[in-house]
């Protein structure tokens, strides 16, 4: 079936009287206006919708969902994220939402991390520059709680020299001269507090996690994930306060 505007509907139906060069002129602005109405209605109504929605309206949909846009990601990225925000968040709540967190910004879990139904592995891999240290792994806690029952705790410990991150030194002009690493030289206020935030929101809520833990130099990753002590005090580890109220 043909589509039909108003505009064109009004031109046909118009007695003799309306369809002069006055007339036609009314009738097609009249029509104009309906049909106007018509269309951006359409367009409100897709603008609810992720898939349909202008570029703007990705925005407001996906920070309603609480998904957010990656560095570096494009709009249409971060749309079909958003799409499949129902299958993101059912992982709320676990190690598994964490890592897919940090994996949306760059950051590299281990292969036999890459599906929920993970196995403890035979040998420790080092391809990953991301890890989840809960407390029953260490002898002893970098908050000196070892007794690992004492709460549902977790450190984050990353790669950054990996990752691409960049420190000063305490060796760098106008420092102190020991090599441990003083601050980072190419890391955002903004992009520390993503990682925060990607903690905060996707562990579990009866979950802390007071810090995250980044080694800046190759030569301390990967850190002894069997028993990881002693990491979080090596001089080129940095580390990032998340807070015990996460």
């Amino acid at each position: 079936m043909a589509t039909i505007t108003l505009k064109e509907m009004l031109a046909k139906e118009m007695p003799p009287w309306l369809s002069g060069p006055w007339g036609t002129k009314w009738t097609n602005a009249l029509g104009a206006i309906f049909d106007t109405l018509h269309t951006e209605t359409k367009n409100a109504v897709k603008e609810r919708f992720i898939l349909e929605c202008s570029d703007e309206a990705v925005v407001f949909i996906s920070n309603e969902r609480q998904i957010e846009q990656s560095p570096g990601e494009s709009i249409d990225g971060w749309r079909s994220r958003t799409w499949a925000a129902w299958d993101t968040w059912k992982f709320c709540g676990v190690d598994y939402g964490v890592y897919r967190a940090f994996e949306a910004i760059g950051w590299t879990p281990t292969l036999w991390l890459t599906s929920p139904m993970f196995s403890w592995p035979t040998i420790w891999s080092d391809d990953a520059n991301v890890w989840i240290a809960s407390a029953y792994q260490w002898t002893a806690c970098p908050d000196g709680d070892d007794v690992a029952g004492h709460g549902h705790r977790f450190w984050v410990l990353a790669n950054g020299y990996g990752i691409g991150y960049t420190t000063d030194t305490w060796g760098d002009p106008g420092t102190w001269g020991d090599g441990g690493a003083w601050s980072f030289a190419n890391v955002t206020a903004d992009e520390v507090d993503r990682w925060i935030r990607n903690i905060r929101k996707w562990k579990h809520s009866s979950a802390t996690c007071p810090a995250i833990y980044m080694a800046m130099t190759s030569g301390d990753w990967p850190p002894t994930f069997i028993d990881p002590s002693g990491f979080e005090s090596l001089p080129s580890v940095l580390e990032i306060f998340v807070g015990e109220g996460t």
